[in-house]
């Protein structure tokens, strides 16, 4: 059993104001993976494809992961070629929501208006483009299909 609020998902692509011309953009979460072992660590350093992380959990235990990031390496899984033994390209893919995990809100920016792409940390709710202030609190949405559902 779920309480309120326990789960809550996050669409994977979500509009923010672009930090190059301020428009609208897209920001993609990327997706890390645990390294399943020690002698994998290596590739996924050298990978042009991953950025290697070493990560800690909530009860301290170190952990090393490979973070894909789409849009920089193709807008999907498929450009992911060449892993070691005991992985699959489908283990970056998207799952139904982003569940934030570990705390990284880092993915992709896309901007179509200035065609700015780059790794970006996303801060909430600040990035976030269909937002306003309201009695000193915002009112944001994740996109225009959200922003729109609720006018």
């Amino acid at each position: 059993m779920t309480l309120p609020y326990e789960w809550n998902p996050v669409p994977h692509v979500i509009d923010i104001v672009c930090t190059n011309c301020n428009k609208e953009a897209t920001f993609e979460f990327a997706e890390l993976v645990k390294i399943k072992e020690k002698k994998d660590i290596d590739f996924f350093k050298k990978s042009k494809k991953f950025e290697y992380m070493k990560c800690v959990d909530s009860c301290g235990h170190v952990w090393h992961g490979a973070m894909y990031y789409y849009k920089l390496n193709g807008s999907s899984t498929q450009t992911i070629v060449d892993l070691p033994e005991g992985y699959n390209n489908s283990d970056w893919n998207h799952s139904q929501y982003a569940y934030r995990s570990h705390g990284i809100d880092q993915g992709t920016i896309f901007c179509p208006n200035c065609s700015h792409i780059a790794k970006h940390i996303l801060t909430w709710p600040n990035n976030l483009y269909f937002k306003i202030e309201y009695k000193s609190q915002f009112l944001w949405a994740y996109n225009r299909v959200t922003a729109a559902a609720v006018i």
